[in-house]
């Protein structure tokens, strides 16, 4: 579930304006209020002849398998890559940097591995409860810390044409998540006013 944000310049902005850029759907909070609703970022494939191909929120396994992909191929491939919409705080312009997206082994090993080590703990050894739960959640969390490290580490280079570096608008190198930017004062790329300011608007 992605987090959506408004964008407002209070000279400039008098109608709402939904972007659906990266997700089909929206649960808003104001839905006549004005200002640009954009998402926090989105995850996209990187197919094998070099085309980006966005997966909207929530259908990205539909879109995957339309793209000639499925999730745990292209995940420990590095096709995956998981985009995040920056602020540029010097000129109020959105931006995008990428990461490569790991989508983990999944229920398959989280879970066992979770359980296994639930039973050792409380029936064979036993340990406290706390402990217990403890040490299951760490157990389950291995599986996808060791597939992210290695697809990192391995097809990192996929998400380097992708990384900010600066300003698509500006050149400049300030650029924040929008999470980041909430109850400030930007500058507005339209009016170049410091009158632009960032709210949640709801979920994807």
């Amino acid at each position: 579930m992605g987090t959506l944000f408004r964008i407002t310049c209070d000279h400039c902005d008098t109608q709402p304006n939904v972007t659906f850029d990266g997700f089909v759907g929206a649960a808003l909070t104001e839905f006549d209020k004005p200002g640009e609703v954009v998402s926090d970022g989105y995850v996209a494939y990187l197919s094998p002849q070099g085309k980006l191909v966005v997966l909207p929120h929530p259908l990205e396994s539909s879109s995957l398998r339309a793209a000639g992909g499925s999730w745990t191929r292209s995940s420990l491939s590095g096709r995956l890559l998981r985009f995040t919409n920056l602020i540029c705080l010097d000129c109020g312009t959105l931006n995008k940097a990428a990461r490569i997206h790991s989508a983990g082994p999944g229920c398959i090993l989280m879970v066992p591995m979770g359980v296994a080590t639930f039973v050792l703990g409380d029936w064979l050894l036993p340990l406290p409860t706390w402990i217990t739960f403890t040490l299951s959640w760490v157990a389950a969390a291995i599986p996808p810390w060791i597939e992210g490290t290695y697809v990192n580490r391995v097809h990192g280079e996929n998400a380097a044409p992708y990384r900010f570096q600066h300003c698509v608008q500006c050149g400049g190198s300030k650029a924040v998540p929008l999470s980041d930017a909430l109850r400030k004062k930007l500058p507005c790329p339209k009016c170049a006013e410091r009158t632009v300011s960032i709210t949640y608007a709801g979920k994807s």
